[in-house]
């Protein structure tokens, strides 16, 4: 079941984003474009509970935004589900773009059993 879409960030988060450390410039736009494109979110959330009985009950798992952020990072560098899941558990800007933050980064075949839940038409409009 997808969490919801913002936790509260913890003190830590708080002061490294205080910090100043910022995205490179093309995840940067890709961000502010997500933010500015929830509808891409719902349709990334619908998919991810589509089949579920009860989509409210279970463990959380992946949120909307983690799971289309973490997959347009593993197409836009070009990277295998392992190098994604270590990429971004070793860098706090792909933390902070994958929406991660703190929180601990799932192994590689969460990534891949979430995005194998995408359908196509949500698939195709991550690519374009």
């Amino acid at each position: 079941m997808p969490r919801a879409a913002k936790p509260q960030i913890s003190f830590a988060e708080w002061e490294l984003l205080q910090q100043g450390i910022l995205l490179e410039p093309v995840l940067q736009t890709i961000s502010d474009f997500l933010d500015d494109h929830e509808e891409m979110i719902e349709a990334v959330r619908r998919d991810l509970e589509r089949g579920l009985k009860n989509p409210a009950t279970g463990r959380n798992g992946l949120t909307p935004q983690q799971v289309l952020r973490s997959l347009i990072l593993l197409r836009f560098k070009n990277w295998d589900y392992r190098e994604l899941r270590e990429r971004i558990a070793d860098g706090y800007t792909l933390r902070q773009f994958a929406d991660f933050y703190c929180q601990p980064v799932p192994k590689h075949d969460a990534f891949n059993r979430a995005f194998n839940r995408l359908t196509n038409s949500t698939d195709a409009a991550g690519r374009q």
